[in-house]
């Protein structure tokens, strides 16, 4: 492969008479390596980005559970609270457990 990339560089330096920083001559080989080199960035910049939404995700998904979680302890006590007062006036248990035998 040196020769022959030898032999290009000097047809056009000599039969074209173009200057030596006014092209490039490259393998195979050169190229492969460029190739795989962009490809092993891509797929470590898609894995954090992949990751970073991940974790996005989770937060979200937590924070929802949480929001969840204090409404209904909210309502609970609502409810106990709203238990306790139809005792007290009325004398008699709560409407939700007369049905209890």
């Amino acid at each position: 492969m040196d020769a022959a990339k030898d032999d290009m560089n000097s047809y056009f330096a000599k039969d074209k008479k173009l200057n030596v920083n006014s092209y490039t001559v490259n393998t195979q080989d050169e190229l492969l390596n460029a190739t795989s080199s962009v490809n092993e960035t891509m797929t470590a910049l898609l894995g954090g980005i992949a990751s970073i939404s991940l974790i996005v995700a989770g937060i979200g998904v937590a924070n929802v559970m949480l929001v969840s979680v204090t409404e209904r302890v909210r309502e609970i006590g609502i409810g106990r609270r709203w238990e306790r007062a139809a005792s007290t006036s009325w004398g008699s248990s709560s409407p939700r457990r007369s049905s209890s035998a």
